[in-house]
C-alpha cells in the first residue's frame, strides 16, 4: 500500500478499532515523534495491511464491526510470533490472563486508554526491544 511508510519511526504500531474507538489512545501514540502509527477499522483491513508485513506492535478492539478481535490476535500469533500485542479488555487483570494464556499479550487495554496508557504501551515497547533487540520487520 503505498500510503504506508515508516519515516525512519523506532515503533510501528498498527491499532485496529473501529472509527473514533481508542482515539485518546491514537493521539497519545501519534503525538509521541518515535511512533510510526496505522489504524485500521476492521479485522479485514488490519489483514490485508498485515499481508506480507509486520509491525512492532497490534494493538486490537475486542469488538469490531466484522468479528472478535481476538481473532486477530490468534492468527497474528502463528503467522508473525514476533510482534508485540495487546487486546482492549475490560476483564480484571487475573479474568484477563486465564481468558489470553498462551496468546503471549504483552499489555491488557482498558477501553478507556488515554494518552497516559500510550506512554505505558511506549515504555514497555522500549524494554522489550532493549532486551531483544529490534527485530526485523518489513513495515505496512
Amino acid at each position: 500500500m503505498s500510503d504506508l511508510s515508516d519515516d525512519g519511526a523506532t515503533f510501528s504500531i498498527l491499532l485496529v478499532a473501529d472509527s473514533g474507538r481508542l482515539a485518546a489512545l491514537a493521539a497519545g501514540l501519534s503525538a509521541d515523534g518515535r511512533v510510526w502509527l496505522r489504524q485500521r477499522p476492521t479485522l479485514a483491513q488490519a489483514r490485508e495491511t498485515l499481508t506480507g508485513r509486520t509491525v512492532d506492535a497490534l494493538l486490537v478492539d475486542a469488538d469490531l464491526s466484522d468479528g472478535a478481535g481476538v481473532d486477530l490476535v490468534r492468527l497474528v500469533s502463528r503467522s508473525h510470533p514476533f510482534v508485540n500485542q495487546g487486546l482492549v479488555s475490560d476483564l480484571s487483570a487475573e479474568e484477563f490472563h486465564e481468558t489470553f494464556e498462551g496468546l503471549g499479550l504483552f499489555i491488557q487495554i482498558p477501553p478507556d486508554a488515554d494518552a497516559e496508557f500510550a506512554r505505558e504501551i511506549l515504555q514497555r515497547l522500549a524494554r522489550i526491544q532493549t532486551l531483544s533487540g529490534p527485530a526485523p520487520t518489513r513495515r505496512p
